[in-house]
């Protein structure tokens, strides 16, 4: 089962899964799993749900930094790796959950004597926090069971396609299937859709 909606959720009630057979139950559930990945992946994301992160990024020189998966619940550390590492605890800095970003709490709360900005270099910021969503969205979730469903019509039960044939079905018609609910609902999906820089 995935692990941004369950076979159970509401917004597949129009499926009636505890009404379908095992062959359906199975194709329902691929489906789910084909549909949050295809998602997430559209996303810019490598996860949807909460889960802990250590990204590595090249510093410029300024003082803030933007993660990959926003939003942020939890910062660990950041580790500069110069001729030496350097980690610094997450009190010198503060951050924009939703937005994803980074930096430098400069405040004179905290005392910089070694950083007051990300040095410049190649792969030398190491971040660990805690991103994703705790509670996942109900657009999101919305989004990916209407996935589910266009996939999984009574054109394509009618079809009788065999469960080890889906994957590759879905690899091969899928994706117009999918592109397709993310055109009607765009405005929701991009919201949470990571710009990549």
């Amino acid at each position: 089962m995935g692990s941004i909606i369950q076979n159970t959720s509401p917004f597949l009630n129009d499926l009636r899964y505890n009404d379908q057979d095992i062959e359906d139950k199975a194709k329902i559930d691929a489906l789910i799993i084909a549909s949050e990945e295809f998602f997430t992946s559209w996303c810019n994301r490598t996860s949807i749900p909460a889960n802990n992160f250590s990204e590595i990024h090249d510093g410029d020189n300024t003082h803030q930094l933007m993660i990959n998966e926003p939003p942020i619940n939890s910062l660990t550390s950041i580790s500069i790796v110069q001729s030496l590492t350097t980690i610094l605890d997450a009190s010198e800095f503060q951050f924009k959950a939703l937005s994803g970003i980074i930096q430098f709490n400069l405040t004179g709360a905290v005392d910089h004597t070694q950083f007051t900005c990300f040095p410049r270099g190649f792969q030398n910021i190491i971040v660990n926090y805690n991103g994703g969503f705790t509670v996942i969205p109900e657009p999101i979730k919305l989004i990916v069971a209407e996935m589910v469903i266009e996939f999984f019509d009574r054109d394509l039960a009618a079809q009788q396609i065999e469960s080890e044939q889906l994957g590759q079905y879905i690899a091969d018609k899928g994706i117009d299937h999918f592109q397709t609910v993310l055109f009607r609902r765009s405005k929701i999906a991009s919201a949470y859709k990571v710009k990549k820089l």
